[in-house]
């Protein structure tokens, strides 16, 4: 929570979830708070585990998943929801959630307390919640938070669990001393340089023999079916609301703006702007010597500057601003001198004030005509605000009230009901892939498969202009393998691809049996029978490996996973082929004399032992405070989150 507040509109989250923010809270802004419902036993069948006598439910985890997904995709936009479970997004969310309540329960069990003084102050400094004069606004908070549909509890709830978990973890995972002798042979594995000989034999030179039969085709089906079956879906009734749809109701009336005017009249009175340069001198009469010196010709910021000191400039009509920026008596003061008059020396809380007033110029006031388009704006601005949130306030009540989905819609005279096609819980319809899903509607998918067929509709947060919808569960589409007769040509071409695999990874290993018996691998390749390109040398260091960030050739990766002579095949990705590939030699190498190396790798794997005492601190709280996972509700989660994309391959 309070990480992702400090980040309200810029949230910036990887695509795997590391062990280094053990708090999940950055995930949880607007979901629903973790129960307590559970006192004993073996977790439910919707309870994703158990943390002492808290329960984190499958859809609390599913909702923390799919945040997790939308915050990584700030910072990579083509980033999908199977993406994230093949790399074990699902489990490590669990874990982090886990390690929160966890973490928080065991701090209270030993004496610890966050106090609500230090929950407040940490509020307080958070953007999100100051207004234009950098202090915290009490308006801003609540505003954002109904926004939002949270309470303070919760969010003060929240922001005092990260915290608790970060004074327990702090000072483990700040332990990084890593010895330089230990170092050493880690350094000397970047440098170690392999050299090999890697060839491919693709797909598409191979032929795929016989047109499959119809009976083939329905064994190859049989046989794979998880493949080609749909996971639960749901219907999604929703209607959403955005400050244009009630822009009506948000145009001030003349009345309105002539009110606004009389009572922000001395804003719009002619005034005197004052350019003002000062600076704040520790010593008077070193700050009397400072102002004798600007009245006999030099500027503030040449006598600033003498003095190893930066002068400020203030360009301002009001008296109160600069006396907020400096001191009351300081702003008294510049506002009595005349243009080119010397300030001071007048006492601030830290020295002493001098200053010059560098110019003044008159500003015109603004009639009532001159200030309608300001004050429209303004008041626009304002109305349409209140109009959201008395159409919130309505549709709540409605909520409370027992009414339905429908009746809500007509009641409101401004929403339209919209409905999902059949969807998965990344916002996807497995029907039609081709078909991206509206990342805007993410909120409303979510709100949908946390609800549970007959729930009440609910309000969720769409987008960051105040905009909202009215979600409610419309069908649950149980989970159904597509019918053959609809699907009968990707089946087709999947037993194909399947067939030129088998074929291409025997050829393969026909080619490794030969090579290992002492042919090249030139030979070997041309021995296959088949067109394939000419075998490819490559010559790289680890180092060279961990520059490329990931973006490797896994036959590349292999190679250092080798024994020197050794050969090996390995898939390629998509399906295209197989390579071949042999290790020709290895060089260690002495990186004693790589001072920026060694140093490098004793901060690198200071981070590693940090990470893993707080790993082994975090297990070791889990065991005390008692944690009991529920492997078959995480799984059926990882299978309908994930399910919609394998289904449409």
């Amino acid at each position: 929570m309070l990480s992702f507040l400090r980040r309200l509109t810029h949230s910036k989250v990887g695509v795997i979830v590391t062990m280094t923010g053990l708090v999940l809270i950055a995930l949880a802004f607007g979901l629903t708070s973790i129960g307590s419902s559970m006192t004993g036993g073996t977790p439910a069948a919707d309870t994703a585990a158990k943390v002492g006598g808290e329960t984190i439910s499958a859809n609390e985890l599913r909702q923390r998943v799919q945040q997790a997904v939308d915050g990584a995709r700030q910072n990579n936009p083509d980033i999908t929801m199977a993406q994230f479970i093949a790399q074990g997004g699902v489990d490590q969310v669990l874990n982090q959630v886990i390690n929160s309540v966890a973490l928080d329960k065991f701090g209270h069990d030993s004496g610890m307390i966050v106090s609500q003084k230090v929950v407040d102050g940490q509020i307080a400094s958070i953007p999100a919640f100051q207004g234009l004069d950098g202090k915290f606004s009490q308006d801003q908070f609540d505003q954002l938070l109904k926004a939002r549909g949270l309470t303070a509890d919760q969010v003060r709830s929240d922001i005092r669990r990260e915290l608790m978990a970060q004074w327990l973890v702090s000072p483990i995972s700040g332990a990084r001393q890593f010895p330089k002798q230990i170092a050493l042979p880690y350094a000397a594995l970047l440098l170690e340089k392999r050299t090999g000989t890697i060839g491919f034999i693709p797909a598409r030179s191979i032929s795929a023999g016989d047109v499959p039969t119809g009976q083939e085709i329905q064994n190859y089906y049989k046989a794979n079916i998880a493949d080609y079956t749909l996971p639960e879906r749901r219907v999604i009734r929703y209607a959403i609301v955005t400050p244009e749809s009630v822009a009506a109701k948000a145009q001030p009336t003349d009345a309105e703006i002539a009110q606004a005017y009389k009572a922000e009249a001395a804003k719009f009175q002619a005034k005197q702007k004052r350019t003002i340069e000062a600076v704040v001198i520790g010593d008077e009469n070193q700050a009397k010597q400072a102002a004798a010196k600007i009245k006999a010709g030099s500027s503030v910021t040449e006598v600033a500057k003498a003095a190893g000191l930066e002068a400020s400039r203030f360009e301002t009509a009001n008296s109160a601003d600069l006396a907020g920026q400096s001191s009351a008596e300081f702003a008294s003061a510049a506002f009595k001198a005349q243009s080119g008059n010397v300030i001071g020396p007048v006492k601030a809380p830290l020295g002493w004030y001098v200053g010059k007033v560098e110019g003044i110029t008159q500003v015109a006031g603004k009639t009532l005509a001159e200030a309608t388009p300001e004050l429209t704006q303004e008041l626009k601005q304002k109305k349409l605000q209140q109009a959201l949130a008395d159409l919130q306030d309505k549709i709540n009540n409605g909520i409370l009230d027992g009414s339905t989905f429908d009746e809500l819609v007509k009641d409101s005279g401004t929403l339209s009901a919209k409905t999902t096609p059949p969807v998965v819980s990344n916002g996807t319809d497995p029907e039609h892939p081709q078909a991206q899903p509206d990342p805007d509607l993410s909120q409303v998918v979510a709100a949908g498969f946390s609800a549970e067929p007959g729930d009440a509709p609910q309000l969720v947060q769409v987008g960051q202009d105040g905009g909202f919808a009215l979600v409610a569960l419309g069908k649950v589409v149980p989970k159904q393998a597509r019918p053959l007769a609809r699907i009968s040509d990707q089946v087709r071409a999947d037993l194909i691809a399947h067939r030129v695999s088998e074929k291409a990874r025997k050829l393969a290993a026909e080619a490794v049996a030969k090579i290992k018996k002492g042919a090249s691998v030139a030979d070997a390749m041309k021995g296959t029978g088949i067109a394939a390109p000419a075998p490819q040398n490559v010559s790289l260091t680890r180092g060279d490996i961990a520059q490329q960030r990931g973006n490797v050739p896994p036959a590349v990766i292999m190679m250092f996973s080798m024994s020197e002579g050794d050969a090996k095949l390995i898939a390629a990705p998509q399906n295209a082929g197989y390579f071949v590939v042999k290790l020709d030699k290895v060089e260690a190498r002495d990186a004693s004399g790589d001072k920026e190396l060694v140093a490098g790798t004793q901060q690198g794997l200071g981070s590693v032992v940090g990470n893993e005492l707080t790993e082994q601190f975090a297990r070791a709280v889990r065991r005390q405070v008692g944690v009991k996972e529920n492997p078959s509700a995480v799984s059926k989660l990882r299978d309908e989150l994930g399910g919609g994309a394998a289904a449409a391959n």
